[in-house]
């Protein structure tokens, strides 16, 4: 029922419309916009500013908090007459704390759904009322995971990887850098050579994203501290999270003998690279190969809703390269193409038709999946860096625990990348059942149980009776046994 449905409201607005306003009442909020952390409980502050100039009579006293989410306005709480009605489950207001002037409205567990304007309406008949608006922002801090290895020796030519995981953040906007700290030379460094993924929308609209940094550590860096800093809306400050990684000179021992053929192999095989290498440059004309980092997705990937695997490809040069998507089911012997894309290639999108794709390969997916090419950036060096996406429609009786294949293909060779996809259903939600306020003797009735918020459609509904507490069955009902019955009872499937 909304305010107007409220018997007192007419009155109200009539008396205030009728009645010049005297000016008395007022209002006072905390900050527009209101920030409330995702998943928690949170405050909206309204109180009457000047309440010792002002009597309060439940009987004579209307309080609205209305919502605006985009286009939709909705009526969320009501006072009037001493009596209240709660139309927002997530709402509660206190009705001692109303007849001490305070009308905040108290939400539990602030989701995303909840963002938008928020109005606190008061009206004390016969000639005052006020009204305040506060926006509502709701933000959710990233958990900040370090991966490292615990121990690296220097001095080998190794490659050291540090990631800087991020997950369940919002807004989706964050900033993240790596810094390297050396006590002995009493400097903090700002890391570069980073891979950055775009970030992954989760199913509850929060993100996730991944930051790798890649080093060549020399004996100069032992010592050296490792740290990623993250900034974010929900961080008053930018957080800290350090790598706990050591650095350690490698051991190395040798024997005369070792030393000899150590120094007599390293001639064979400086000779022997040398003139691979010249044979190399003057083939391919000094092409690098490009660096694939692991696949960026969903935490959840869910049944017939749209979600994105992305694969992040730089340091690469020339620009000849391709980044295929292939998928293999489990009960298939072979993989399917899926799609490709390249530079300068525009989205490609498939039909459930199996049509021919530009580059003259048959996509074997059953659903319209798409494949596109976004990110593409030449750097300082003149090697190029791209990321392709492939957005997916995964059905779980047909993609669960498939296998996604990334094939990255460069003049001098292959790398993939691989996941499998664990398909999860969403379970319904059930109401209350409806039944009409009066049943009459030897009359037919109709109960509804409202089913809704679930994937995939196929269900079983079984109805039930309870006669002095002995349960009893009486009738499984599915979408195939409904299309059968003719004439007789329909148990309808609300959503």
């Amino acid at each position: 029922m909304g305010w107007l449905g409220n018997p007192l409201r007419p009155l109200l607005l009539l008396l205030v419309m009728l009645t010049p306003h005297s000016g008395q009442l007022t209002l006072k909020a905390s900050k527009s916009p209101a920030e409330l952390i995702l998943y928690e409980n949170g405050l909206l502050e309204c109180e009457i500013a000047n309440l010792s100039a002002i009597t309060l009579n439940p009987n004579n006293l209307g309080v609205l908090w209305v919502f605006t989410g985009g286009t939709e306005e909705l009526n969320i709480f009501m006072y009037s007459n001493g009596q209240i009605t709660n139309l927002w489950e997530e709402a509660e207001l206190s009705k001692n704390s109303i007849l001490d002037g305070n009308m905040s409205l108290f939400l539990r567990h602030v989701t995303l759904k909840h963002l938008g304007e928020y109005r606190c309406e008061v009206v004390i008949p016969p000639n005052d009322k006020a009204s305040l608006t506060v926006k509502l922002e709701v933000l959710a801090r990233p958990t900040v995971t370090i991966v490292s290895e615990k121990l690296v020796e220097v001095g080998t030519g190794g490659e050291m990887i540090l990631g800087c995981q991020l997950n369940g953040y919002y807004p989706c906007e964050c900033k993240t850098d790596w810094f390297q700290s050396n006590p002995s030379q009493k400097k903090t460094k700002l890391l570069t050579d980073i891979c950055i993924a775009p970030p992954i929308k989760n199913p509850d609209g929060t993100c996730n994203v991944t930051t790798e940094v890649r080093l060549e550590p020399r004996v100069e860096d032992i010592g050296s501290s490792f740290e990623c800093r993250v900034t974010h809306k929900a961080f008053p400050e930018p957080y800290t999270a350090k790598a706990a990684v050591t650095l350690k000179e490698a051991e190395i021992h040798l024997s005369k003998s070792s030393i000899v053929g150590s120094i007599i192999g390293s001639v064979i095989f400086s000779v022997m690279l040398l003139a691979a290498g010249i044979y190399l440059y003057m083939r391919y004309i000094y092409k690098v190969p490009p660096n694939v980092c692991d696949l960026q997705m969903p935490a959840r990937f869910i049944h017939q809703q749209s979600a994105e695997i992305t694969c992040q490809v730089s340091g690469f040069r020339p620009d000849v390269i391709s980044v295929g998507w292939y998928l293999r089911r489990m009960n298939d012997a072979e993989e399917s193409f899926i799609g490709e894309s390249k530079r300068n290639q525009e989205i490609i999108r498939f039909s459930k038709a199996k049509e021919i794709t530009e580059i003259g390969k048959e996509n074997a997916t059953d659903v319209n999946w798409k494949v596109r090419q976004s990110n593409f950036v030449v750097h300082d060096d003149g090697t190029q860096s791209l990321s392709s996406t492939l957005e997916i429609y995964p059905d779980l009786m047909e993609d669960n625990k498939a296998e996604i294949i990334c094939r990255v293909s460069y003049p001098t060779g292959t790398q993939e990348k691989r996941t499998c996809l664990q398909v999860d259903a969403i379970a319904p939600k059930l109401g209350n059942i409806i039944a009409p306020p009066v049943v009459r003797h030897n009359t037919s009735v109709m109960l509804t149980c409202p089913i809704s918020f679930f994937t995939p459609r196929q269900l079983t509904i079984s109805w039930y009776e309870r006669i002095n507490g002995v349960k009893s069955l009486l009738l499984d009902h599915t979408e195939e046994n409904e299309a059968k019955k003719h004439g007789g009872p329909v148990f309808p499937l609300s959503a």
